[in-house]
């Protein structure tokens, strides 16, 4: 599948890499994916596509504005944890030797 970020300066749409390019990483949000089947001669579609949250979802696939098949379940892990986006919401602030100490942090994954 191919992915679109919008550059925030410019507001134009572009691949992930012409944005990071164009703009800078920092300036590149993610906007949308969007899904391309592949055909093989022999009937058969092949369909990828880059789910970017986390969560259940419901999948149907539909040709010509028709359902083909009921819908399926389809279960989205998340991503790696994003450490450059890591954030302390809370520490102990002094522990003593041979104790244990608390922090505690909100993590998420590249999708946000």
């Amino acid at each position: 599948s191919a992915d679109v970020y919008r550059c925030a300066s410019t507001g134009l749409e572009y691949s992930g890499a012409v944005c990071n390019g164009q703009c800078g990483a920092q300036e590149c949000a993610w906007v949308r994916s969007e899904a391309r089947a592949w055909h093989d001669d022999d009937g058969s579609t092949l369909v990828r596509f880059s789910a970017t949250a986390a969560g259940t979802y419901q999948l149907t696939i539909m040709v010509a504005g028709y359902p083909t098949l009921s819908a399926v379940p389809l279960v989205v892990a998340p991503a790696a944890v994003d450490v450059t986006a890591v954030e302390m919401l809370s520490a102990s602030s002094s522990v003593q030797a041979g104790s244990q100490g608390a922090f505690s942090l909100a993590v998420q994954d590249s999708f946000g």
